[in-house]
């Protein structure tokens, strides 16, 4: 039975960080490693050192980051990859360029491919889910949720949006020993262990709504709420003044919107030099939002947990998507300790993010998440 293994490093140089990471994961066996990596490593040193570095049956995925979680918690300027044994897992993977024009029928054929790679030699060996990984920057989430969800069936999909630290210039999607932007990559995997597909959110609506009364989908951009300029109306309903509006405002006064019966997150980006918001959803003109504020987020963290340890066991690893838009309110509320020890002692691995995908809808301000138990000794498939 092999163990999942989080290595992390933050040596300032690609090379030796990679040498660490490299020497952490020294003769393991393993059918996936996903990495996370902040924004001033050299991306394609770091792609092509890892592949050079990791067994040729290994499949290798990962993204630039906000931020990412290893073994300390809450952690910044490092490398934090997340190797699964091929004891227990089996993984194919997918990589889709250019977003702005998806290919559907090649992405399809490409999907059928690797889920047959990973077909189960019989009809008891182990759940199956999708864990992806896409450009933070462009605008595609929505999009690329929705058409891999549909392409894969009832196989559960989850993943998030590569960052650069709060930068908004350009985001990296790693697949194998290839760096790209406009990309996303798809990781279709076959386990024996329990697991369990959950998101957390630490938030609760208020009484004041606001109708977008004008937007440009397209761009993500609101241009005016209530009739009025967006930045000036969203700054009023809030109670805080124009030059407050930043991330760390946005962070703890984000909005909710209803789809299917549930409410999800819309966050804010920034405000633009004309008053109008940039959002890291899809928005369009005639959505009704609901102001919202934060909640005790490591109650709601460890409801979660504790429903899947009800679900499928002991909980051994914690694979994360966690929003960069909770790290910063945490920051600003004073819980970013409390949290970052939680999450360290729960073993959570991952990264902050741009957006989130759960079961192929885009979220923001969310923590999307798979838990795993350690494999049945009875044999007894995930």
């Amino acid at each position: 039975m092999g163990t999942i293994q989080v290595a992390t490093s933050g040596e300032p140089s690609t090379r030796a960080a990679v040498e660490n990471i490299l020497r952490q994961l020294s003769g393991r066996n393993d059918a996936l490693v996903v990495v996370f990596f902040a924004n001033r490593y050299d991306a394609p040193v770091l792609a092509q050192a890892l592949r050079a570095g990791l067994p040729e049956h290994t499949r290798l995925i990962g993204c630039s980051t906000a931020g990412e979680i290893g073994p300390a918690g809450y952690q910044e300027e490092s490398i934090v990859a997340i190797a699964l044994p091929a004891d227990d897992f089996t993984v194919a993977t997918v990589k889709v360029d250019h977003l702005a024009d998806l290919d559907m029928p090649a992405w399809r054929y490409a999907l059928e491919a690797a889920m047959t790679r990973i077909a189960p030699a019989h009809e008891h060996d182990g759940g199956t889910f999708a864990f992806t990984l896409i450009d933070g920057l462009s605008r595609r989430e929505e999009a690329v949720g929705h058409a891999v969800q549909a392409l894969i069936g009832q196989i559960p999909l989850i993943g998030g949006s590569a960052g650069d630290g709060l930068q908004f210039v350009r985001t990296r999607i790693l697949h194998e020993g290839d760096i790209a932007s406009d990309a996303s990559v798809v990781a279709l995997v076959r386990t024996r262990r329990p697991f369990q597909l959950f998101k957390s959110q630490h938030v609760i609506r208020s009484d004041v709504r606001m109708v977008v009364t004008g937007a440009r989908p397209a761009e993500r951009i609101v241009t005016e709420i209530n009739g009025l300029p967006a930045a000036e109306e969203y700054a009023r309903l809030a109670g805080v003044s124009l030059t407050e509006l930043d991330p760390m405002a946005f962070a703890a006064y984000p909005v909710l919107v209803r789809v299917g019966g549930a409410e999800h997150v819309r966050s804010i980006q920034k405000v633009n030099a004309d008053g109008s918001l940039s959002f890291y959803c899809a928005i369009e003109e005639g959505i009704v939002l609901t102001l919202a504020t934060g909640t005790d987020p490591l109650r709601t963290l460890s409801e979660s947990l504790a429903e899947c340890e009800a679900r499928i066991g002991t909980l051994d690893m914690v694979l994360a998507c966690d929003c960069i838009l909770r790290r910063l309110e945490f920051g600003q509320r004073g819980t970013r300790e409390a949290v970052s020890a939680f999450l360290r002692e729960r073993h959570v691995a991952g990264l902050a993010s741009y957006g989130e995908l759960y079961r192929g809808v885009h979220v923001n301000q969310t923590f999307t998440a798979i838990a795993f138990a350690p494999p049945r000794d009875d044999g007894a498939p995930a």
